[in-house]
């Protein structure tokens, strides 16, 4: 059977380097995100609140900056998939680890499944960001063109800027390529004059 496009073998190794190296960033970012919200919101902030399932409610403003940070984490993390994973194919697979490793996670620190409707619903909210958006990016990133004229990024870049051909241009480089009389590129040199 010949090789396909971009056939890939089985690499745990790497498959596991991707899981950590993608959970260990979305963690950062979630971080980074829900401090920042909390400042915002002049509350003090601790770890706690990423892992914490009670902390997402909807009738405080702190449950409503967690929630937020959540969906905005779940943003970020679709240019996470589309840095580590860089497959399509492989969103929905990373994400749902991810998300199921978060909530092995929370369940383990709190010492119970979260029972809160507003977690779970912030929760689903975040792996179908993070699940579409990745995808979008990773498609997005797969259909760009390739150069095969080993000119590189820089050499499609130019080819896309290159100006059109005037009508003018055009006529005079078929009677070049035909071998044309002197009198046909006579006239269309004084047309291409006169416009």
């Amino acid at each position: 059977m010949p090789p396909s496009f971009r056939a890939s073998h089985w690499d745990p190794v790497l498959i596991i380097g991707q899981i950590v190296c993608l959970q260990t960033a979305w963690y950062l970012s979630l971080a980074a995100v829900q401090s920042l919200l909390h400042i915002l919101a002049a509350a003090p902030w601790t770890p706690d609140i990423l892992f914490n399932w009670s902390a997402t409610r909807l009738d405080t403003a702190l449950g409503w900056a967690v929630i937020f940070g959540d969906l905005l984490a779940a943003c970020f993390g679709c240019f996470l998939l589309l840095w580590i994973v860089e497959r399509t194919r492989l969103c929905l697979d990373f994400a749902g680890t991810l998300h199921l490793i978060h909530l092995s996670v929370v369940s383990f620190h709190t010492g119970s499944l979260p029972v809160s409707l507003t977690w779970y619903l912030t929760f689903l909210a975040s792996c179908v960001i993070m699940v579409v958006g990745g995808e979008h990016l990773c498609m997005k990133y797969e259909m760009e063109p390739i150069a095969l004229s080993g000119g590189g990024v820089g050499a499609v870049k130019r080819k896309q800027s290159s100006r059109s051909i005037t009508e003018a241009e055009i006529e005079l480089l078929a009677i070049q390529e035909d071998g044309g009389s002197s009198s046909q590129r006579q006239s269309s040199e004084s047309q291409g004059r006169s416009s």
